[in-house]
């Protein structure tokens, strides 16, 4: 069974989990956008939650994937 793992991490902890399902037989990619948040926590709290209240859509970079030859996909972030 094809199983793929598509996920968002900020802080780095879905990487971990990332990790985990790559071992587990998981195609993994990562989103990310094109322009990121801060690192530091606040600004990225308040950043994030200024674009959120103003309806903001980030661009992400191009993710090419069938994914009807997946079974199994599981979403994170």
């Amino acid at each position: 069974m094809n199983k793929l793992f598509i996920y968002y991490s900020h802080s780095g902890n879905g990487d971990l989990i990332a990790d985990i399902l790559k071992q587990k037989g998981y195609d993994i990619i990562k989103i990310i956008p094109k322009h990121r948040l801060p690192k530091n926590f606040f600004l990225s709290m308040m950043v994030g939650g200024f674009l959120a209240g103003i309806k903001h859509k980030s661009k992400l970079n191009n993710i090419n994937v069938d994914f009807s030859q997946y079974q199994k996909i599981i979403i994170g972030s």
